[in-house]
């Protein structure tokens, strides 16, 4: 078997079709496997699956007693595959009909443990935006800020061996599994241009106004696992600057958010992990403010300094609820977005 392909269900009976006849109908024909794990539906999603997997030999169904989250249905996948390589879909996306051939052969050409193909992002308005790296030297440059989890396969043998799994988190999960596999890979990465996932994203998943305190706590533990991971691991200091303090500054966005004892913890927590991080003397200077009250562990010094940096912005609505345009805008930087996607940037300095 040359392949398995992971597929994660959650109530997604609507999107199901469209993903699973992409999978089909790859030009690799049968030398792989569909692993569909559903987990615990409400709607028509196992019955869907299970008439596939009637259809075609190719597709294999397990089920989740209870649910347990999208990493946990991909461990599954990882444990029960028996392909030589392993590669991932969700069930709302779909992927071009040579994706998995070219990767395949891609990767078994230069004897990599791993190997991408290109992302485009469809908006619910039926907008595309494919990836801009058009070259592996370019990928590589920012392979250790490069989000290539959608799109690439992996060797089997090398994520066992590794020990690579999802952690138990709903968030960020994907990040720290990317992680694992940037620091542990001794090969290159082969980028195959023209041929793409298609990432779909979905009305529900455009709204964050808000975050339970559970999805808070789960993002530092993903920040702070990756971090531990870079420290852990002999890269250089250019990657670790770009791989470790690039998910460091995704906890700057999250003190975003209006509720006061959420800034507190983010920003204690914050303060926690900084201290741990190396390479703080290479920082730019634009970062003082920011970085001495990480080091006089001051969580309500990191606030003002993130309020004062803070980005004004306004919003606005198609039928008085759907986001589609945004403008924010500090001292230095005008920005507009549509569907949150940039589409304009202005730097004043």
């Amino acid at each position: 078997m040359k392949l398995s392909i992971i597929v994660p269900c959650y109530n997604v009976a609507p999107y199901l079709e469209r993903g699973l006849r992409s999978l089909s109908n790859q030009t690799l024909r049968d030398d792989f496997e569909i692993i569909c794990i559903d987990d615990a539906s409400t709607d028509d999603t196992l019955a869907i699956l299970n008439m596939w997997a009637q259809r075609d030999l190719r597709v294999r169904v397990l089920k989740n007693k209870k649910n347990k989250g999208v990493a946990a249905s991909r461990n599954r996948g990882l444990d029960m595959a028996t392909g030589e390589y392993i590669g991932f879909m969700d069930p709302d996306d779909y992927v071009d009909s040579d994706f998995f051939e070219r990767l395949v052969n891609t990767a078994d050409a230069q004897k990599s443990q791993a190997a991408c193909g290109q992302l485009c992002v469809i908006e619910v308005t039926g907008k595309k935006h494919k990836d801009p790296y058009r070259s592996v030297t370019e990928l590589r440059k920012t392979l250790h800020n490069f989000k290539y989890h959608y799109t690439a396969i992996y060797r089997r043998d090398f994520i066992n061996a590794h020990n690579i799994r999802y952690p138990n988190l709903s968030i960020n999960e994907d990040s720290v599994f990317e992680t694992m596999v940037k620091c542990a890979m001794t090969t290159n990465l082969p980028l195959v241009c023209g041929t793409y996932y298609y990432y779909c994203r979905r009305m529900e998943s455009l709204n964050a106004d808000w975050w339970p305190e559970s999805k808070i706590k789960e993002s530092v533990t993903g920040v702070e696992t990756i971090i531990d991971i870079y420290n852990n691991t002999p890269v250089t200091m250019r990657d670790y600057i770009c791989g470790a303090y690039g998910y460091f500054n995704y906890l700057r966005d999250v003190t975003l958010i209006k509720n006061t004892k959420t800034k507190i913890f983010v920003a204690s927590n914050m303060c926690r992990i900084f201290k741990k991080m190396k390479y703080k003397q290479k920082l730019g200077t634009e970062n003082t403010p920011l970085y001495l009250a990480l080091l006089n562990d001051d969580p309500n010094g990191v606030i003002d300094v993130l309020k004062a940096q803070k980005w004004y912005t306004r919003t606005y609505k198609l039928f008085g609820r759907i986001k589609f345009l945004t403008v924010a805008f500090t001292r230095t930087r005008r920005d507009i977005r549509l569907f949150g996607i940039l589409i304009y940037r202005m730097n004043l300095t």
